[in-house]
């Protein structure tokens, strides 16, 4: 075997050594960074309620042409072909074809037209007030799912923060003890807080795995998309106290009760109408030949037909109380709405308003806490302070850092739910 063989052999057996060891090696699907841009556009894309909501609302603008179809006439062709002929013996059978265009129109029927249009008009009105709620709930779902992964995150590296803190005062308190100057309860307590961090970490590591799936929920993605997030929400700051009734009516939840009593009483004016005449106006033009297509004979017809009501077996009554009933019970809806929705509107501004003085009071408590934590470090270095103060020092600093995350995500979702509230938020 010369040279050049020898070579290219052990070549493809580097190669097949490479692809055996991609192929056996686990993949690790990269994680994919998302800014809160991203996140809008995602879950527009892919949000199956609020694409069902859109869908529905198309289907009832279609629904709103179709009811107006009873005020326009009616024009439909016809083509008709006999054989006449008799049973009697030596009579030929004969052929007759007719062409003709028919219209009709009608001209009265109890307002049940009228009411009709009015009533499928409504059921619009309802279906964009339900495309404006997705859109509200979409924007609280998705800034509370994007600020969990927020939250999800800095507690995270809180967490390292306060295992690394737990770590050095463990030491800290190890060296005081070999030197005589601290007992074995304070160790076993620092070496016990050490231990309760590294359980923490373990919690928000899982914790952020469970936000992770939230937000991919929302995006309507599969649980198992690795995604990060990489900027936080924009923040405003509360409005003066608003105007809660001028709200009130541009709530979702109130224009959808207002719009379904309004189908409601029209459906009444629908039941109702049985009960009056009907009037048509119905004409004819076409030819009548014993050929096809027929050309002779032209022939027209003009009419009006009257129908006068006098006894259904009670249907139409029974149908217009039960309609007049169900009218009554969308009314008492609608004022049980406006109510709720009123105090959901209080509840949240003033919700938003102490978790924003919240998240600021506990942020300037945190700075303060982290300068006396400084302090009392070096106290207790120095023998000039207590092993019991000095614990109370760190146990302070570290639950108001916890706090103030915590108060951060708050403050978003107040926001969120306020929005909502309004039936606003940051979907087009």
């Amino acid at each position: 075997m010369n040279k050049a063989a020898v070579f290219f052999m052990r070549l493809q057996i580097f190669i097949g050594c490479l692809s055996f060891g991609f192929l056996a090696s686990p993949t690790f699907a990269a994680v994919k960074t998302l800014t809160w841009k991203d996140t809008v556009n995602l879950a527009i894309q892919n949000n199956p309620d609020l694409r069902s909501s859109e869908e529905t609302l198309n289907s009832s603008r279609f629904l709103e042409g179709s009811s107006f179809s009873g005020f326009l006439p009616s024009l439909y062709g016809s083509v008709l072909g006999f054989r006449n002929g008799t049973s009697t013996a030596g009579v030929a059978s004969t052929d007759s074809y007719t062409a003709q265009l028919n219209l009709s129109q009608n001209i009265f029927a109890g307002f049940g037209d009228y009411y009709r249009y009015n009533q499928s008009q409504a059921v619009t009105r309802a279906s964009i007030a339900a495309v404006q709620g997705a859109k509200a709930q979409l924007s609280l779902d998705l800034k509370q799912a994007y600020e969990g992964m927020i939250y999800a995150q800095d507690a995270r590296k809180l967490g390292f923060r306060i295992l690394d803190r737990r770590k050095d005062n463990l030491k800290i308190v190890q060296l005081r003890f070999q030197s005589g100057l601290e007992n074995k309860g304070a160790v076993m307590l620092a070496q016990a807080y050490f231990e309760e961090a590294k359980l923490a970490d373990q919690q928000l590591m899982h914790q952020q795995e469970v936000a992770r799936s939230t937000l991919n929920k929302v995006l309507g993605q599969l649980d198992a998309t690795e995604i990060d997030v990489e900027e936080p929400l924009p923040m405003q700051m509360p409005p003066p106290k608003p105007s809660f009734e001028a709200l009130l009516e541009n709530t979702p939840d109130v224009l959808q009760a207002r719009a379904k009593q309004t189908a409601a009483e029209s459906d009444v004016g629908i039941k109702r109408s049985p009960f009056f005449p009907s009037l048509d106006l119905s004409g004819t033009y076409g030819r009548t030949d014993t050929t096809f297509f027929p050309n002779t004979d032209n022939k027209w017809s003009l009419g009006l037909t009257l129908t006068i009501p006098l006894f259904s077996g009670f249907r139409d009554y029974s149908e217009t109380r039960a309609s007049s009933a169900r009218s009554i019970a969308t009314q008492a809806d609608r004022m049980s709405t406006e109510s709720k929705t009123m105090i959901k509107l209080h509840q949240t501004f003033e919700a938003y308003v102490d978790t924003v003085e919240k998240a600021r009071v506990d942020e300037v408590f945190r700075r303060a806490l982290e300068v006396r934590a400084e302090i009392a470090r070096s106290k207790y270095n120095n023998g000039l302070m207590s092993f019991d103060d000095w614990d109370k020092v760190e146990n302070d600093l570290i639950d108001r850092e916890q706090k103030a995350v915590a108060s951060a995500r708050d403050r978003v979702n107040s926001e969120a739910a306020w929005e909502q509230a309004q039936g606003i938020g940051v979907i087009p």
